[in-house]
């Protein structure tokens, strides 16, 4: 089971491949005019032994199989969502397995999209799952839900885009895909035939910082994120001027960092971009003391320099498999000059003995709200490994 966890959240070209073929719009009748970049392949859906080929996330990329005809009824159109269903048969379960294996590609094939969550489905074939993403699409990000389930010689999924407003709820995803893999009647599924359950979100990046695909999206910004190396510099990347947080003077050990920019987009401001610096202290206390020192700073920027203002955003304090993680977000603003102000968002986040510090500077028209910030520290303490 770790191990195709494992490799399904390495990956992220599966939203593509497993909704490539055989094809089934919920949310409009015409095969013709689905959104999202479907064509006429589509339609190949009905008839079985029919190839098709149709990337259902642009930049990913799509494969090909024999489909065959899945019913499923339309769960109600909305102007601002869609929702696509396909299965594919393969010629036995060991193809079909191999089949599944082969949808997953690495995170890179699908660039610009965040990962929000992974939750694993338990009672629909031999292993299914519903991945929930965001990514930029006509000038706007949209929230993409992927339910997917193998069994037998049958891989199937379901994909729900939501343009504004609200996703579905996860169980209505899951009994969308319970309907197309033939698990329950046209009707409805009976709640209790399946368990919903929240999955680890293991990367293939270095060990302890932020993925590409935690990073959050814009509207604005078209070209994706792109992370450097680790580093061991001398000065703290993700500090701001209020803090000057210094891991290797409070005594952490194994101090690196790491930036994710947008290179490519030249539309965006250079400044734009998120540094992260985790390191590992002598034991929990230690770590707890360096994250107190730095926040009892960041209280006294004000007083200490007019030109600097820190206000606190937001905290969290949770157990995760046994080891206490929190977390505090804070938003910094430096006036550059009598007109200019340069703000930051910085988060500090422990896991155990470890402390990432997190600084995003954003840009017009590419800035988060503090709720999803917050939501992005706590995913950089869900990151931060356990011993």
């Amino acid at each position: 089971m770790r191990g195709r966890r494992l490799a399904l959240v390495t990956s992220l070209a599966a939203v593509a491949a497993l909704v490539v073929v055989g094809v089934i719009s919920l949310g409009s009748r015409d095969s013709q005019k689905q959104p999202g970049g479907l064509d006429r392949a589509g339609s190949a859906g009905s008839q079985a032994g029919a190839v098709g080929r149709i990337a259902v996330l642009p930049g990913c990329t799509p494969t090909q199989g024999a489909p065959v005809a899945a019913s499923v009824a339309d769960e109600g159109r909305q102007p601002n969502r869609s929702v696509q269903a396909a299965r594919i048969r393969y010629p036995g379960p060991a193809a079909a397995t191999s089949g599944w294996h082969r949808l997953v590609h690495d995170l890179d094939s699908c660039p610009g999209t965040q990962l929000l969550s992974l939750r694993a489905v338990h009672g629909i074939g031999a292993a299914a799952d519903l991945v929930t993403l965001r990514r930029p699409a006509d000038h706007a990000v949209q929230t993409v839900q992927v339910a997917m389930a193998r069994s037998g010689q049958f891989v199937g999924s379901v994909v729900v885009r939501t343009a504004s407003g609200w996703p579905l709820p996860p169980a209505q995803v899951v009994d969308l895909l319970a309907k197309v893999m033939e698990r329950c009647p046209s009707s409805g599924c009976d709640a209790s035939t399946y368990e919903i359950a929240t999955a680890s979100l293991p990367s293939h990046q270095p060990t302890g910082f932020l993925a590409d695909i935690d990073l959050p999206v814009f509207a604005a910004v078209t070209a994706p994120w792109a992370a450097t190396g680790l580093s061991q510099p001398t000065q703290n990347p993700a500090a701001t001027p209020c803090d000057q947080a210094d891991f290797r003077r409070a005594g952490a050990r194994s101090v690196h960092s790491r930036s994710y920019l947008v290179p490519t987009d030249v539309s965006v401001s250079p400044a734009f971009g998120l540094d992260e610096t985790v390191g590992r202290f002598a034991n929990a206390g230690a770590a707890t003391a360096f994250v107190k020192k730095v926040s009892a700073t960041l209280a006294s920027c004000s007083a200490r320099d007019l030109s600097m203002q820190a206000r606190r955003m937001g905290s969290f304090a949770l157990q995760s498999n046994g080891v206490e993680e929190t977390g505090q977000a804070w938003q910094v603003s430096v006036h550059t000059s009598k007109s200019a102000v340069q703000m930051f968002r910085m988060a500090l986040v422990r896991r155990g003995d470890q402390v990432a510090q997190v600084r995003f500077t954003p840009a017009h028209g590419a800035d988060v709200s503090p709720r999803v910030f917050l939501a992005l520290a706590r995913r950089a303490a869900d990151r931060l490994p356990s011993r």
